[in-house]
């Protein structure tokens, strides 16, 4: 049976049978698995949403400072009280803050690396079925675009097999433009991520698509919960990717 969720999406996979997958109304099985299984690049966010936020992670354990250390705690209270306000760029702008504040220097950045660089380490970060996910994509070439900083991605970029990334990009509609422009034999895009900044992304392949310069894009978003669905996206998952692996299976 398929229950309807918020908007115009349905879910093919429930809740009550562990991961969950949701698509747009349109779209049946077989084409959510045909769209996805031919695409032949993915460019895809990180943190949230291939792994729990090793930024997070980062500003939690005060990662380059120590959690008495004053700047850290004027910090930590100004991120507090923006996540009260339910400020949309509070992310964002706190990473930024946080990074020029404590990760500036050359040592930090080769200790970030090192310390993330631990597999098992990494690998607990990682969702569930994020390995074999991707395993399911082995014709596709898998891109990194993220806003975090390259010592960060590289070691999850290794693990999980990927061909390349953009680190600290803060221009998503931008880098389309140029990886377009550069990469003319990509025709069919994967783009993945749980935020708006994904969905502006895809909006610019779209442009490329209608022009004829590539044939396809689809978009799957990653949510923490049915209740939290964007409706921009073509598919949406939870932070467990075994629904849509046996999807595509």
């Amino acid at each position: 049976m398929v229950l309807k969720v918020a908007f115009s999406m349905k879910l093919l996979v429930t809740p009550k049978q562990g991961p969950w997958v949701a698509v747009q109304d349109q779209f049946t099985r077989e084409e959510v698995k045909r769209r996805i299984l031919q695409t032949d690049v993915c460019l895809t966010d990180f943190d949230d949403t291939d792994a729990f936020s090793p930024a997070k992670v980062i500003a939690y354990t005060a990662f380059g400072t120590h959690h008495l250390n004053g700047k850290y705690l004027q910090w930590a209270f100004a991120t507090a009280v923006d996540l009260l306000r339910r400020d949309s760029t509070v992310e964002e702008r706190r990473w930024g803050e946080y990074k020029e504040a404590f990760l500036a220097t050359r040592d930090t950045r080769e200790e970030l690396y090192h310390y993330f660089s631990n597999f098992l380490r990494a690998q607990k970060l990682v969702y569930p079925g994020v390995e074999e996910f991707y395993s399911s994509l082995p014709n596709s070439k898998k891109f990194y675009v993220t806003r975090n900083l390259p010592e960060i991605v590289i070691p999850f970029a290794a693990l999980l097999g990927f061909d390349g990334f953009f680190a600290e990009c803060y221009d998503k509609p931008a880098l389309v433009d140029k990886f377009v422009a550069d990469n003319p034999h990509f025709q069919d895009f994967l783009v993945k991520g749980d935020s708006g900044k994904e969905l502006e992304l895809a909006d610019r392949l779209r442009f490329y698509r209608r022009s004829g310069t590539i044939n396809s894009v689809t978009t799957i978003g990653v949510a923490d919960s049915p209740l939290q669905i964007s409706p921009g996206f073509d598919v949406v998952i939870g932070k467990d990717y075994h629904g849509l692996v046996s999807l595509l299976r």
